[in-house]
């Protein structure tokens, strides 16, 4: 049990991670455009 919660809790933090990680490349993105314009 303790093994399956503690995975849980691996991939959620993945989750969260990878979420966070594309919001910001999606900043950034839109923050070059931007200034290309």
């Amino acid at each position: 049990m303790l093994k399956k919660i503690k995975i849980l809790d691996l991939i959620m933090n993945l989750i969260c991670f990878s979420i966070q990680f594309l919001n910001y490349i999606g900043h950034g993105e839109k923050r070059q455009n931007r200034k290309m314009i």
